[in-house]
């Protein structure tokens, strides 16, 4: 929430991509927001500078590290299912290995521009 005048208060998140399901971040905010409720726990203070500075555990960087992440969390688990957690998991999985299978522009060029 960006801090403003009560009249403009909102919840904003910027950390997904153009690249996510809308429907699926969607509803991992609301099962944060669920879970943040259900326990009663307090928001964290209030973010100063620049955020990727700020101490704690980063977000993956890796698209494989981000789906072994999500594939071994509790949360995840718990709130959308084991089944789902792991059949989504296998999916992201499939996509990497096809993705990883195809040569970009980018590496001919590098590798195959000098011969």
């Amino acid at each position: 929430m960006p801090a403003s005048d009560p009249a403009n208060q909102r919840i904003e998140h910027r950390l997904a991509g153009a690249d996510a399901n809308p429907y699926l971040v969607t509803a991992w905010l609301l099962a944060g927001i669920h879970h943040g409720l259900d326990r009663k726990r307090e928001p964290p203070p209030v973010t100063t500078g620049n955020a990727y500075e700020q101490p704690g555990e980063p977000l993956p960087l890796q698209w494989g590290a981000a789906i072994e992440r999500f594939a071994a969390s509790e949360f995840a688990q718990d709130r959308f299912g084991a089944k789902f957690t792991h059949l989504y998991a296998v999916v992201k999985r499939g996509e990497l290995e096809e993705f990883n299978s195809h040569i970009t522009p980018l590496e001919v060029a590098r590798y195959l521009g000098p011969l």
